[in-house]
């Protein structure tokens, strides 16, 4: 029993890192229509942001949680600050245009990314600073649980009842739905695409690099190559959600989490990969539009 529980919560750890990066491409798909490729390595750089604020002096010398809170702040801005770079001068004019040239755009942006991030910090791991929750644990029902289990679990948890929050209680979130369902009358209602736009990849890069900084504390070390297979089982997390649809971002990534979680307790680990997109296949037979994508049209 005690197995099972430790199971279940390795995988809804590892599921809230895949639904808050299935979150970013769901924020952008539902307002553009598009994937952006290039997102899963914007994890990757918000990841590196994050490492090199907290190789300052000035930072070194703080409390943890302190250090953590400043490193973030400057890795959403930085990130989402590049974000509005690659928009603004390589999507933009392909948005409503080219499909395919966006989709290998942000492709070419993803190995862009990851090699001018190897050039800047080298290929060698780059690792975090200890901290005290990964190494200390709480007891709940006789079962040993992270401290650093909870903070990802607890703080993800909070990002995406945030989200669904924003997209239904708020002017801007409300637009973006509209928009999700129709450009043209969007437009007609006098509502400000572009910056609706820009808006999603901000939020979708935000997202990302609060992954990065997360995944950084809770594994200890990132690497140039890490966001690659993370967007990838994010990505997937999303379809099988339903991409576009918020609830379905968050239902994806925590069923691949708690998916992988199982094989690797109770199978193997080489099988984890081959079930997760065995899981992609069937439920794209059964449900081409994934869990909750008939709600496509209205949730953005």
């Amino acid at each position: 029993m005690d197995t099972f529980i430790q199971v279940v919560l390795t995988g809804f750890t590892i599921g809230s890192f895949y639904a808050l990066v299935a979150l970013g491409y769901t924020m952008v798909y539902g307002i553009v229509r598009l994937i952006n490729f290039a997102h899963g390595d914007l994890v990757m750089v918000g990841a590196f942001f994050g490492w090199a604020l907290l190789q300052l002096d000035w930072i070194e010398g703080m409390p943890m949680l302190p250090r953590l809170i400043v490193a973030g702040a400057g890795a959403v801005v930085g990130t989402s600050l590049l974000a509005l770079v690659l928009l603004r001068t390589l999507y933009t004019r392909l948005i409503g245009r080219s499909t395919l040239g966006f989709m290998l755009v942000t492709l070419s942006v993803a190995f862009a990314l990851e090699e001018i991030v190897k050039l800047i910090f080298g290929a060698q791991q780059k690792y975090y600073p200890p901290n005290d929750l990964s190494s200390e644990t709480i007891d709940i029902g006789g079962v040993a649980v992270n401290g650093m289990d909870l903070v990802v679990i607890g703080l993800a948890g909070t990002l995406m009842v945030g989200m669904i929050w924003f997209a239904h209680r708020t002017i801007t979130g409300t637009a973006m739905r509209a928009l999700a369902v129709d450009h043209d009358a969007a437009r007609l209602m006098g509502i400000n695409v572009s910056f609706l736009i820009a808006a999603a990849f901000v939020i979708g890069a935000s997202l990302a690099a609060i992954t990065g900084i997360l995944s950084g504390t809770y594994y200890g070390r990132v690497s140039f190559d890490m966001g690659f297979a993370l967007g990838l089982k994010a990505f997937t997390a999303a379809v099988i959600g339903g991409i576009g649809n918020i609830g379905g971002a968050v239902l994806g990534g925590l069923t691949i989490g708690l998916l992988e979680a199982f094989v690797q307790g109770y199978l193997a680990g080489a099988w984890s990969d081959a079930v997760i997109f065995g899981a992609l296949i069937l439920v794209l037979y059964i449900r081409p539009s994934g869990i909750l994508g008939e709600r496509v049209a209205e949730r953005a």
